[in-house]
């Protein structure tokens, strides 16, 4: 290949990783309560995929 074309193949596959990097926010529409009190408000959560082992993955 000549040079132009592998630089601009370089480019291109560098643009489009680095679109998938930007995650989406997760859209929840449900109750989330603390201590039995509903949360009103910007709170921070953490998600993890567990197995039927209850292990993070």
């Amino acid at each position: 290949m000549k040079p132009i074309a592998v630089t601009n193949l370089l480019l291109v596959l560098l643009i489009l990783c680095g679109q998938s990097l930007l995650a989406a926010p997760v859209a929840y529409s449900g109750k989330v309560a603390i201590n039995g009190l509903n949360v009103d408000g910007s709170v921070q959560m953490r998600f993890a995929l567990r197995d039927d082992n209850g292990t993070v993955r």
